[in-house]
Order: structure tokens, then sequence, then C-alpha cells
């Protein structure tokens, strides 16, 4: 993930297609676990946070399934305008070693209700993820 790409792009997108890159941006960003202390609760809320935390020892099935509890804890944190959202892994391939998440959700766009559905497959080795919007 790239800090610029994440925090400093101007250029003007719909809302749900930033909401799209954020995702993307997310996945991308994962890391061991970093311990900041619960009293520093805007530490937890910045950029600095801006990652998921997973740990690499977890079991295959626990490992995809904290990777989505931890997505839907950072997009709740950094991404306030996606709203009831529900995430689903949707595929594996063991030959890429690759997973896929399905997450759809909803925003709010000049005053009307919208929704947004994304696939995001990651790629276990390397971290990349690809995100594509429906």
């Amino acid at each position: 993930m790239s800090f610029t790409r994440a925090f400093l792009n101007h250029a003007p997108q719909q809302i749900s297609d930033s909401i799209v890159q954020n995702i993307e941006n997310m996945v991308e960003n994962i890391v061991p676990p970093l311990l900041i202390s619960e009293q520093l609760k805007r530490v937890q809320e910045s950029n600095l946070n801006y990652i998921l935390n997973l740990h690499e020892d977890l079991a295959e099935g626990s490992y995809l399934d904290h990777l989505a509890d931890q997505l839907r804890i950072k997009l709740q944190i950094f991404e306030p305008r996606f709203s009831d959202f529900k995430i689903n892994q949707t595929g594996e391939d063991a030959e890429l070693n690759a997973v896929t998440f399905q997450i759809e959700g909803q925003y709010l766009e000049d005053g009307q209700v919208k929704y947004v559905t994304t696939t995001t497959t990651l790629s276990l080795s390397d971290r990349d993820a690809k995100t594509e919007k429906f």
C-alpha cells in the first residue's frame, strides 16, 4: 500500500470509487499485531493504525475469519461513509495462494442511499490486492 495513494490522492472520485479504493488499501496493509494502549483512543483511530492486524500463526480457516473480522473493524473506523455492510469469503485459489472476499454495503450520496458491491482478491504470498466494483 502506498501512503500517497491512501491519504494524499486528491483526484475527484465518486464516493463509491473512493470506498472501493479504501477497501483495497486496507486489505493490502496487513501487518503483525501492534500493541496500542487502550488509553490512546486517538492513535487507534489515526492513520498510524490504518492496518489489518493479523497473526501469521493462525490456522488457515481462522486466519481468513480473522482477516474478515479485522477488515470489518477497520472499515467501521476508517470508512464511516460505508454502512450496513457485510463481508463474505467467496473463494480460495490454492495454486495462486489467494483468497476472495465479497463486500457489500450502502452509503449516502446527495441524500440518497446507494449500494456498492466489491470483490477483493488478496494474494496471501505478496499481500497484493485487486478490488472490483459491481
